[in-house]
Parts: structure tokens; sequence; C-alpha cells
């Protein structure tokens, strides 16, 4: 989307890690930290941490809760709970189920202070953080497969554009959308009956051709605007 564009652009993303993050960050809510973020990873801002306990937990993203595996890490680690424990924490928080903070709260306390020697005030400072973070923390799991995602997608449009594009055009649901996106990539489409016909935008692949060859068929034939030469069916079958 262009925003994404846009929020990459400020992050200037330069390795996997960046990617992950701003696709949890990029929400309603959390979105005010990618600028901080950024300013961070460059060094245009000192890296502050809540507490100092917590600096192992949020080394990797600057200082800031970013993922809900990071609350879990904290229940674990600082307040010694079992990971049953954290995820019952990071789920009591995240759906503002009162009754079950109301017990779990006392326990994170107490855990803090026998398990890390923390004061009561600070054990109390760290629960109000992860209290607030819980309402937009992202599962770093999911992040991670939308991150890779996203990233091979890029890798394919950029490096395979019309292949990419004669790929996701097989689907007819997709042919508006698509076309318009076509065209500002400066890709044509082509039909069988003219095919110098930029405009026209379906055409049907000599199928039992491809299908000899042991190819998946598709429905369209596509060139750029800079060659004009319509693709080959072997390299539209074999993705």
């Amino acid at each position: 989307t262009p925003d994404m564009k846009r929020q990459l652009s400020v992050l200037k993303c330069n390795n996997f890690d960046d990617l992950i993050a701003l696709v949890s960050l990029n929400r309603p809510g959390p979105k005010e930290y990618i600028p901080v973020y950024a300013k961070r990873k460059e060094g245009k801002e000192k890296i502050e941490y809540p507490v100092s306990e917590l600096e192992p937990i949020l080394k990797n993203t600057f200082g800031i809760f970013i993922y809900q595996e990071q609350l879990m890490k904290t229940a674990t680690d600082i307040a010694g709970f079992t990971m049953g424990e954290a995820d019952n924490l990071r789920a009591a928080i995240s759906k503002k189920n009162i009754d079950k903070m109301n017990v779990l709260k006392p326990k994170f306390i107490k855990g803090c202070i026998e398990k890390s020697h923390l004061t009561e005030e600070k054990a109390n400072e760290i629960f109000d953080i992860i209290e607030k973070f819980a309402d937009y923390g992202f599962n770093k799991s999911h992040a991670v497969a939308y991150a890779k995602l996203a990233y091979d997608i890029a890798y394919l449009k950029a490096n395979y554009t019309i292949e990419y594009y004669a790929a996701l055009l097989n689907q007819k649901s997709t042919l508006d959308l698509l076309g318009n996106e076509c065209k500002r990539m400066k890709i044509g489409l082509i039909n069988e009956d003219s095919q110098a016909d930029k405009n026209a935008m379906i055409f049907d692949i000599l199928k039992q051709e491809a299908e000899k060859k042991g190819h998946t068929v598709f429905n369209y034939g596509m060139y750029t605007e800079q060659d004009s030469h319509q693709i080959n069916f072997t390299q539209i079958g074999i993705l």
C-alpha cells in the first residue's frame, strides 16, 4: 500500500528484522513508534529502556515493546512465570479480562520481588508498561510469516515482473485491480485475435500445447512496452 511504502522509507529497512517490526507497528496505535524506532536504529535518538531490567528483552527493538512474545518473556524472566502463566497473562491483558488480571497481577508483582529482587514500585511500573503495550502488541510469529510472504512477493514482482503478473491475472476476479496496476507498470495485455492490441484483456493460451509440456495453463499473454515481446508459454507455466 502507499502507506506501507512511505513507512518503509521512514524506517530505511535494510534487514529482515526491520520488516517484521514494521508489519507489527504499521497499525493504528503502535504506528506512532515507527519514527522512534527509525531514529534509534540510526543512532539519532538515545535508546532508553522503561526499566533497566527490560534491556535484554527489548534490546533488539531499541527499547520499544513490539511483540506479544516480549510481554511473555518479561513475565517468565523477570516475574518467574511459567510459559503457560505468561500466555494467560498475555490473553488476560489483551482481552482486558479484569477478573484474570486481578488474579495474575499480584502474582506478577510478587514474582518480580522474589525472582528479580525489584521493589514493589518498580514491579508495578513494569506491569503498567506491559498492560499498556498489550493494547497494540502483535504476535511476532505471525509478523514473521507476513514479512516473509511480503518479501518473497516483492522479490518476484521486482525480478520476474511479467511472470508474476501473469500468474496473478490467471485469477479473473483480480482482473480489474491488477489490470490497472499492469498499466501503471507499463505492462500490456494482449488477446489471441489481436496480439498488438494493448487494450484487449483476456486471451486463451493454446492449452493442449502447454499441457503436453507438463506446464500449468494460464489465461493471459503479456508483454512490456519496452520490447513488445509476448511472454513465452513455458516461462509462465513453470511458476
